[in-house]
């Protein structure tokens, strides 16, 4: 009231402006130099009016929510229509050659390349279907005590493959007595693409390495690799929907990297790109610790 006077105000009125039983904002009109003073009809109508405008305001935040849903829907087909093309090219292509009976040798690397095509599609599908569970909210977690040192040995044994085909080395160090509270499959889901991108910008015969450390009352996984880096106006956009380093094509449809951030929120943590202490790119990502019962027996 003191501010009001200061300025000489003297009659106002605040009348607010509701959509769907939810304030949006307010309308005030106040009167300084005139002798006016707001009465009961004045009132009626800016009443009147903050409906109509709150219902103006409202349509026109639904319409751009609306126009992002389409943009949204646009970019993700386009996205899959393009890089569902190559495996799709592959299983095509393959099964021709099978058609032309192929020597015995000839045909079991033939059905390798399927496999690996359909395995690809599979994969896009899934980070679609997570993608869209995430955003809606409907994807649930079991949240466990999981021995943090496992989940790393987890996750490493799954990328030997990977890893021995670029002869990139994967080096863990991790206390075996940490544990965190987690929903294991969807942490090593997380881990699983982090160690991926490590190794597709590694360079052959360079080593990605990750820990996982205790800093109360989280627990701090590092994946750090040797390749080329991340500049830091990409660090945050690399979690962004279907966002991809250019020139780089490799990899998925682009969900990967917001999958993983969707999944570490929803564990209570976070994920982000860290400023490297050497050449390469250092991702890290916090979960709760789980110290209720202890540590966890060392193995």
């Amino acid at each position: 009231m003191a501010a009001l006077r200061a300025l000489g105000v003297r009659s106002a009125m605040v009348v607010p402006l509701m959509a769907r039983g939810r304030p949006i904002g307010l309308v005030t009109l106040a009167t300084a130099e005139s002798a006016r003073r707001f009465g009961p009809d004045d009132v009626s109508l800016v009443a009147a009016l903050a409906v109509r405008a709150a219902l103006a305001i409202d349509n026109a935040r639904l319409f751009g929510e609306a126009r992002d849903a389409a943009r949204v829907r646009e970019e993700m087909a386009a996205t899959l229509s393009h890089d569902l093309r190559s495996p799709l090219g592959v299983v095509s292509m393959t099964a021709a050659l099978l058609r032309d009976e192929l020597l015995p040798a000839e045909r079991s690397a033939a059905i390798d390349r399927i496999d690996r095509a359909v395995r690809s599609m599979d994969r896009m599908i899934n980070d679609l279907l997570d993608m869209a569970r995430i955003e809606a909210g409907a994807l649930a977690i079991t949240l466990r005590r999981e021995p943090a040192a496992l989940l790393l040995a987890d996750a490493c044994e799954m990328a030997h493959a990977a890893a021995l085909a670029r002869a990139v080395k994967l080096a863990r160090r991790a206390d075996p007595t940490l544990a965190v509270r987690a929903d294991r499959d969807r942490v090593l889901q997380v881990l699983a693409n982090l160690i991926d991108n490590a190794i597709r910008h590694s360079p052959e015969g360079g080593t990605v390495e990750l820990s996982v450390e205790a800093d109360e009352p989280i627990a701090l996984f590092t994946i750090a690799d040797q390749g080329t880096g991340i500049p830091p106006d990409q660090r945050e956009r690399i979690f962004q929907r279907f966002w991809r380093k250019e020139p780089d094509r490799r990899g998925g449809a682009g969900l990967g990297l917001a999958i993983a951030r969707g999944l570490v929120e929803l564990h209570g943590g976070r994920i982000w790109v860290a400023a490297p202490d050497e050449p390469g790119a250092r991702v890290c990502f916090t979960l709760p610790l789980d110290d209720r019962a202890g540590r966890c027996a060392p193995r």
